[in-house]
C-alpha cells in the first residue's frame, strides 16, 4: 500500500496498522483443518493389527446413489496410516470420469506428516490425462501422488464426489487389498421398485443387507492379499459384482444396460453390433479382389483377415455415458478411412466375410493376463475388447476354434492383433470368457489355450579343444512364435540378429553368432529360426585329458516358473506347454564320452517330463520332452508343481563329461 507522504503522522501510523491487521490472514494462513470422518479414523487405535505391513487402510468408504432420471451421485473417501518407506506408495489417488458429462463437485487431499503438519491439496492440484492412448476419447483420470512427501507414520487421505449421467448401473467393491484394511463400507441407495443384485467373487467376508433403498455391505479388519507367482487371472482379491437393476419397462424405455442374464447382454449387442456389419459396393469388389486367387474358403478368410488385420487402429472414445463405447461405426466408415478401433476391425471383417457366404458375429472379450471375465455377473462391464467369432469349414482344425454350448462350432479371431495370424488365439485372451453377440447365445464359453508348441534341434560338434561348433534350428509355435514374432516386427534386421547373438552369448559360454536366419510361417503359426554358432572354450576342462559341458547349448531363456518356499494359500494356473529339444553333438576324434547324466522321467496329474542322454559311438544324443495341460491345480498340488519343474530345470542343467580316448 502506498500511503501519500503528506498525510500527519498519527495517521500515516494507523494505516500502517490497519494495513498489517488486513494482511495477517494471508501472511499466516490458517491450519488446514482435517474432516470429521478423517479425525475418527486417525483416532482409532490399531494394536497389533496389520503391524508388519507397508500400511493400514484406515478408511474405504463409497456411498452411491441412483436417481430414475439417470442421474448417478458417487462420493468416496478412502485414507491410509504409512508404517514404513515402502508403504508411501500407498500415498496416491486417482479415480476415472467421463468428460462432458460428468461433473466433479468435490476433490480433496490430505497429508498429516509425523510431526502433525497438515498438507491439504484441492482440485487444482490433482494431474488430469486421458485414460488412455487414443485419438479422441472422454475417459479422463484424475490423479495425485504424494509417494515423494509421504514418510513412516504420515496418513494420506483423499475424497471426491461425482455427479454422472449414464446408462450403465454396475459397481464392484473390494472387500481385501494388497494391505490391511480396518474399514470397508459401500451403500447403494435406489429408487422405490429398483433392485441391486450382489455377486460374490472369491469368497468376501462381509455383512450385506438390503432394505428395499439402501443396499450395504461393510467389512471390518482384513488382512492384507499377497500375490502368488502362478495365480489363475482374477484369482487373488476378494469382491462384490453389485448392479442397481431398475423395473425391466423403464430399462428399456431409458435405454439401462443393465441385465438379468448373459442372453440379455449377447441380444444388445448383437442388436447394436449387427446394424453396422453390412457391406457397400466397396467392399464386395475389394473381397473379390483379396480373394481371386483362393483355392478354397480357408484360404480365403485368411486373405480377409490378414487385410483387416492391416487395417491401421485408431480409438474414438465418444458418448461414452450413453453406451457409445459399444457401438462401431459402419464397415463402410472403416473401410473407406482405413482406420478403426477393435469394434470396428469386426464390424469390417464380417462385412467382409458375408460376402463369401460365411457366417460371423461380434464376440466381447476381456484384453487382460490378470483379471477374467466372472462367469456370474451378467454385464458389459465385465468386457474390454471386441473380436470375431466366425463359422469354420467343416474339416478345419486348429486351436483357435472352440465348441460354443449354444452356437456350436466357432473360429474365434482377433482382427486387432496384427501378430497372431487367424487359426491362433494370443496370450492375452486364452485364459478367460468371452460372450458370442447373437440372440441364441445365452451363456459364456471359455477361451481355447494355444499354448505354448516348439521344437527346438540342436547339432553340434565338439572338438579336441572344447569348442562346440554347429546350428540351432528353433521352431517356435502358439506363444512362442507370438512373442518372436513381435520381437522381430519391432526391430531392424540388424537389431534382431543382434539380440539373438546377445542373448546366446549369455546363455552360451564364449559364443560366436556366424550367421541368423528366420522365416515367419503365419499359415501355421511358426516362426522358424536358424543360428550357426562357434562357441570356443564352451567346454571346461577338467585337469588334463577331460571336458565337462552343459548338454543343451540355447540362445532364448525357457520357460521356468518362479517357485515359493513358503505354504501356498492360492490356486496355481498350469500353462499349456509342448516342446520338445533334441541335441545331437558329435566327438571329434580322439574324444569318448567319460560321463552322461542320469535320465529324469516325472509324470503328474497336470504333466510329464522325459530326459535321456544315449551315446552311440562317437555321437551323443539328448532328448528332454515338456508335455503340460492348461488348466487351475489346488494349491495343495504345489509341491508336486514345484518339483516338476525343478526336475525341468535340472535336465536343462544337465551336463556331461568327455575325455581323450589316449588317456584312458
Amino acid at each position: 500500500m502506498n500511503l501519500p507522504a503528506l498525510l500527519p503522522l498519527p495517521l500515516r501510523l494507523g494505516a500502517v496498522l490497519a494495513a498489517l491487521v488486513l494482511a495477517a490472514p494471508n501472511a499466516c494462513p490458517a491450519k488446514p483443518a482435517l474432516p470429521d470422518w478423517l479425525k475418527t479414523a486417525m483416532a482409532q487405535p490399531l494394536g497389533d493389527f496389520g503391524k508388519d505391513a507397508d500400511a493400514v487402510k484406515l478408511v474405504d468408504w463409497m456411498n452411491v446413489t441412483y436417481f430414475a432420471d439417470g442421474t448417478q451421485y458417487t462420493e468416496y473417501r478412502e485414507a491410509y496410516r504409512i508404517q514404513n518407506g515402502d508403504g508411501a506408495r500407498f500415498a496416491n489417488a486417482h479415480f476415472h470420469y467421463i468428460k462432458g458429462s460428468d461433473k466433479i463437485q468435490e476433490l480433496r487431499a490430505w497429508l498429516v506428516l509425523p510431526g502433525g503438519e497438515i498438507r491439504e491439496y484441492k482440485s487444482k492440484d490433482f494431474y488430469n490425462y486421458e485414460s488412455h492412448d487414443a485419438l479422441f476419447t472422454e475417459e479422463w483420470v484424475r490423479s495425485l501422488s504424494l509417494r515423494d512427501s509421504a514418510r513412516a507414520g504420515s496418513v494420506f487421505a483423499w475424497t471426491y464426489v461425482l455427479r454422472e449421467k449414464s446408462v450403465f448401473t454396475d459397481n464392484s467393491w473390494r472387500t481385501r487389498e494388497d494391505c490391511p484394511i480396518l474399514a470397508s463400507d459401500f451403500t447403494v441407495a435406489v429408487p422405490e421398485g429398483w433392485k441391486v443384485r450382489s455377486i460374490p467373487v472369491n469368497n468376501p467376508e462381509a455383512k450385506e443387507n438390503f432394505d428395499g433403498k439402501y443396499y450395504t455391505c461393510h467389512s471390518r479388519l482384513q488382512p492384507g492379499v499377497k500375490k502368488e507367482e502362478m495365480s489363475p487371472p482374477d484369482s487373488t482379491y476378494p469382491y462384490f459384482g453389485i448392479t442397481a437393476l431398475p423395473p425391466e419397462a423403464e430399462r428399456a424405455r431409458k435405454g439401462w444396460l443393465c441385465f438379468d442374464d448373459w442372453n440379455g447382454v449377447a441380444r444388445s449387442d448383437a442388436s447394436i453390433n449387427d446394424p453396422q456389419a453390412v457391406p457397400d459396393d466397396a467392399i464386395r469388389a475389394k473381397v473379390t479382389a483379396l480373394t481371386a486367387g483362393c483355392a478354397n474358403t480357408w484360404e480365403k478368410i485368411r486373405a480377409l483377415a490378414a487385410f483387416v488385420q492391416s487395417v491401421n487402429y485408431a480409438n474414438f472414445g465418444k458418448n461414452l455415458a450413453r453406451g457409445g463405447g459399444l457401438k462401431p461405426n459402419t464397415a463402410a466408415s472403416v473401410f473407406a478411412h482405413n482406420y478403426g478401433d477393435c469394434k470396428d476391425k469386426t464390424a469390417l471383417l464380417r462385412a467382409m466375410l458375408s460376402c463369401i457366404g460365411v457366417d460371423a458375429y461380434s464376440v466381447s472379450c476381456l484384453l487382460n493376463t490378470d483379471d477374467c471375465v466372472n462367469p456370474e455377473f451378467p454385464s458389459p462391464g465385465n468386457f474390454n475388447h471386441c473380436i470375431t467369432a466366425l463359422r469354420p469349414p467343416e474339416d478345419l482344425d486348429c486351436p483357435a476354434i472352440v465348441e460354443h454350448p449354444d452356437m456350436g462350432r466357432l473360429l474365434l479371431f482377433d482382427p486387432t492383433d496384427d501378430i497372431t495370424p487367424v487359426g491362433s488365439i494370443s496370450a492375452e485372451l486364452s485364459h478367460t470368457y468371452l460372450l458370442v453377440g447373437a440372440d441364441s447365445c445365452r451363456r459364456l464359453a471359455k477361451f481355447p489355450d494355444t499354448g505354448t508348441n516348439s521344437r527346438h534341434v540342436v547339432t553340434a560338434t565338439i572338438d579336441g579343444w572344447g569348442t562346440l561348433s554347429g546350428t540351432v534350428l528353433d521352431t517356435l509355435g502358439g506363444f512362442a512364435a507370438d512373442y518372436e514374432r513381435r520381437s522381430c516386427r519391432s526391430l531392424s534386421p540388424s537389431e534382431y540378429k543382434h539380440s539373438i547373438g546377445e542373448s546366446m552369448r549369455s546363455q552360451t559360454r564364449d559364443a560366436q553368432i556366424l550367421d541368423v536366419t528366420h522365416e515367419d510361417d503365419t499359415a501355421n503359426n511358426h516362426f522358424i529360426i536358424t543360428v550357426r554358432f562357434d562357441a570356443p572354450g564352451y567346454a571346461r576342462r577338467i585337469g588334463a585329458s577331460k571336458f565337462l559341458f552343459k548338454v543343451a547349448p540355447v540362445y532364448r531363456y525357457r520357460f521356468i516358473p518362479e517357485t515359493q518356499k513358503e505354504e501356498r494359500k492360492s490356486p496355481i494356473f498350469c500353462p499349456l506347454i509342448n516342446v520338445t529339444e533334441d541335441v545331437t553333438i558329435a566327438l571329434a576324434n580322439g574324444l569318448e564320452v567319460d560321463e552322461l547324466p542320469a535320465d529324469i522321467s516325472v509324470e503328474e496329474k497336470f504333466g510329464t517330463l522325459k530326459f535321456s542322454a544315449r551315446a552311440e559311438g562317437n555321437t551323443i544324443h539328448v532328448l528332454t520332452d515338456i508335455q503340460t495341460s492348461s488348466g487351475i491345480l489346488p494349491a495343495q498340488d504345489y509341491e508336486k508343481f514345484r518339483d516338476f519343474f525343478k526336475a525341468y530345470d535340472k535336465a536343462r542343467q544337465a551336463t556331461l563329461v568327455v575325455r581323450k580316448a589316449a588317456a584312458k
